[in-house]
């Protein structure tokens, strides 16, 4: 292993969007209801977006750089 199973959980326990989480529900901005709403539709963007890009054409080799380098 990488990490151990201590260093991991600690840093989980960190982890921003969790905290994030805990703060809107703390806070009364958000309750669990509407937080697992929208993490649902994030994850259902997420998962149409990657379907999209996986049945995009194969870009063409030559299309690699551009809109890499400012052109004159």
């Amino acid at each position: 292993r990488y990490r151990s199973r201590e260093e991991v959980e600690q840093w989980t326990a960190r982890d921003p969007l969790v905290r994030y989480r805990g703060w809107l529900k703390e806070y009364n901005v958000a309750d669990e209801r509407k937080l697992d709403g929208l993490h649902e539709q994030a994850a259902r963007e997420v998962d149409e977006a990657t379907e999209e890009a996986e049945n995009a054409p194969t870009p063409k080799p030559e299309s690699a750089l551009t809109h890499v380098f400012v052109e004159d």
